[in-house]
């Protein structure tokens, strides 16, 4: 990583060095379990775990972006981690989704977003690949909204966002 000039501390800055060779503090990427994993919420918090419409049910596989409350509770959890990697020591931190094309599909999820030019969004399809307009959309207002939470505890981090699967079409 340090000859392909990776420049991520946690990835490549020896131990030791304390910061002195200039590498990123980056944290984050493939996130979602580090706001609510489902060892610890899918029983108590069901309604933060994705709604299959096929299946007729919750399911843990990925995030109900629209859940009441889950934002709270991913902003404390995130923060906690953040505390842990070193606080204010890092300088990006990455807010991501799993590899997955899976998106809720809960009737929240799905509802038409009013946008700020005062036009609307409908969702046009269930599945994300046919819709990636909506689905990038509903997943950025998540993302927005966390990454401002998390500024006000850490101004002066970057947050970063997955813009790729259903999340690449702006």
């Amino acid at each position: 990583v340090v000859r392909n000039r990776g420049n991520k501390a946690e990835q490549a800055e020896p131990k030791g060095s304390d910061g002195i060779l200039g590498f990123i503090h980056d944290m984050g990427g493939h996130i979602y379990w580090w706001m609510a994993h489902p060892t610890k919420y899918f029983q108590t918090n069901p309604e933060f775990f994705s709604y299959s419409k096929l299946r007729k049910e919750r399911v843990p596989e990925t995030l109900c972006v629209t859940a009441p409350g889950l934002i709270d509770v991913a902003v404390k959890n995130l923060a906690d981690r953040i505390e842990k990697g070193g606080g204010e020591k890092v300088e990006s931190f990455g807010i991501g989704f799993r590899d997955s094309w899976l998106c809720c599909q809960c009737d929240e999820c799905t509802a038409p977003i009013p946008l700020k030019d005062g036009s609307v969004l409908e969702c046009k399809s269930l599945n994300p690949e046919h819709d990636p307009k909506y689905y990038s959309t509903r997943f950025w207002l998540f993302i927005s909204e966390i990454a401002k939470r998390l500024k006000v505890i850490y101004p002066k981090m970057k947050f970063i966002g997955s813009g790729y699967m259903y999340a690449a079409e702006p």
